[in-house]
């Protein structure tokens, strides 16, 4: 996920709240709050919610950041949109 350009953050974070998000492998009443600064100033987050478990990396161990994997990247269709 590249969030250092800033407006992309708001959208992980929008889709994420109504799951009631929370740092995995802290405690439950932790207080924080998953929205675009919070993304915007971190790297990774491991995050536990209300239907499973989410993973947002900001590096990709071996391949690097976002430009990297970008450049790398092969487009597929999974369904009749993109």
């Amino acid at each position: 996920m590249h969030l250092a350009a800033g407006a992309g953050a708001r959208y992980p974070a929008r889709a994420l709240t109504p799951f009631r998000p929370w740092l995995r492998g802290a405690p439950r009443d932790l207080p924080f709050t998953l929205d675009a600064r919070t993304l915007r100033n971190g790297l990774d987050f491991t995050l536990a919610t209300d239907v499973g478990d989410i993973d947002l990396l900001g590096e990709l161990t071996g391949v690097g950041g976002y430009a990297e994997l970008a450049r790398d990247a092969a487009e597929i269709e999974l369904t009749a949109t993109r």
